[in-house]
């Protein structure tokens, strides 16, 4: 069995590596500190390999794997902070407009301005598409919590809803 799921895992990985890398460096907001998070999630499911039941979601295991990770660093690092500006987004795939960017970099900001909590459920239902008891199940933490996670991150970036503030192309 422990050979099947190594396999498997072996084989969904390079898949999700993209997913993983957008998760860590919400959770981090650190380039430096996203990709020892992966790397860690990675080692740790090649590790615990015999933990991963085949034919469940791999998805979901790997999320909660890596969330569980970067709970434990930040007990590890409690009453310790760091210093100056951490970097928040990766290199895109393709140059976006001066406007695209400007708009990028408020909503990187506001993201940034959420706490690690928050910013967990938002990437988790926002970005990957998570239910919110899925989201749950990967953050090991009650539905209501989700909830109230996202509802109050929600209120937090209400402003990227309203039509005014978004930068504009002029017509």
């Amino acid at each position: 069995m422990h050979g099947e799921s190594l396999i498997e895992i072996k084989g969904k990985l390079p898949e999700l590596m993209p997913r993983l890398w957008r998760f860590a460096i919400m959770l981090t907001r650190n380039e430096d500190t996203a990709e020892d998070l992966v790397q860690s999630a990675c080692l740790r499911m090649l590790e615990k390999a015999s933990a991963y039941a085949p034919n469940s979601s791999f998805d979901r295991w790997a999320f909660t794997v890596m969330a569980n990770l970067h709970r434990s660093n930040l007990r590890r690092q409690k009453g310790r902070q760091k210093d100056g500006e951490e970097a928040l987004a990766t290199l895109p795939d393709e140059a976006p407009s001066p406007l695209e960017s400007i708009f990028h970099d408020q909503v990187m900001t506001a993201i940034a301005g959420l706490s690690t909590e928050q910013r967990a459920v938002v990437t988790l239902v926002c970005a990957e598409g998570y239910t919110y008891q899925q989201t749950a199940e990967i953050l090991e933490t009650p539905i209501g919590t989700v909830m109230s996670r996202l509802h109050a991150a929600r209120r937090r970036l209400g402003w990227l809803r309203e039509e005014g503030d978004r930068p504009r192309a002029k017509d």
